[in-house]
């Protein structure tokens, strides 16, 4: 099997013979390697592109004006994961398979190659002396950087409990709301500022995030969902009271 190290170091002919457009792609290609090539690869160089090619860098070529890139194989797989809480849980992950040539390409001017190169593919494997390289950063990049957002904020709760797709949730109560939508048991005791919240009411339903200072209004919310299934029930009147009291 061919190391991605030795794959960086292939010669330009190497997938000629393979799909190369017959015997005389060759003797054409040579032309094109004299004359054309050395132009785009200086215009790659130049303001407009900022692509600084290594030397003894070249394309695979196949025909004049077409070559073999490299492409990353990123695959998604299910892979086992550990929580902070010790629990174990599937997701999909994107998985590094190395990196394949690709069919026969465009490579006929530095337009065309400084946009296959941007899109991540690559004239070799990355390897040390034979990666392109941006000579610097264009200006409309840095001005992106510069005004990027502020990155959002992290989910804190998750469910588990849907396959593959881990659902996440930045507060509480989007958790809550999920957790009753599909019918669903807690997997986390109320956060703190919960537990703060809930001392301000006499009455407190952590099944729901609601409280009640009046024990109609609380009455009438514990009938109303006593008889809808849940996993875990609903607290009645009496209940929600005494989670109030004992805190």
């Amino acid at each position: 099997m061919v190391t991605e190290e030795q794959a960086a170091r292939l010669p330009w002919d190497s997938f000629l013979d393979s799909i190369g457009d017959g015997p005389d792609a060759r003797r054409m290609i040579e032309g094109f390697r004299e004359i054309e090539w050395p132009n785009i690869k200086r215009e790659l160089g130049s303001e407009a592109y900022q692509w600084q090619m290594p030397d003894g860098l070249e394309p695979h070529w196949v025909s004049p004006g077409k070559a073999v890139y490299w492409q990353a194989q990123i695959v998604r797989e299910p892979v086992l994961v550990t929580s902070e809480d010790g629990s174990q849980h599937r997701e999909l992950q994107d998985i590094d398979k190395g990196w394949a040539p690709t069919g026969g390409l465009p490579a006929n001017n530095a337009s065309v190659i400084s946009r296959y190169l941007e899109k991540g593919l690559r004239l070799r494997p990355p390897a040390v002396d034979v990666e392109p390289l941006r000579s610097t950063v264009p200006a409309e990049v840095l001005q992106g950087i510069l005004e990027e957002p502020a990155p959002a904020e992290e989910p804190k709760f998750f469910c588990r409990r849907h396959g593959y797709k881990r659902k996440g949730f930045k507060t509480w109560k989007t958790y809550v709301i999920h957790c009753n939508t599909y019918r669903e048991d807690f997997e986390y005791d109320p956060p703190e500022e919960v537990m703060e919240r809930a001392k301000t009411f006499v009455y407190f339903c952590f099944v729901h995030n609601k409280g009640f200072n009046d024990p109609r209004h609380a009455g009438r919310h514990a009938k109303s969902e006593a008889g809808k299934p849940r996993a875990a029930g609903h607290p009645t009147l009496q209940q929600m009271l005494q989670m109030k009291t004992e805190d």
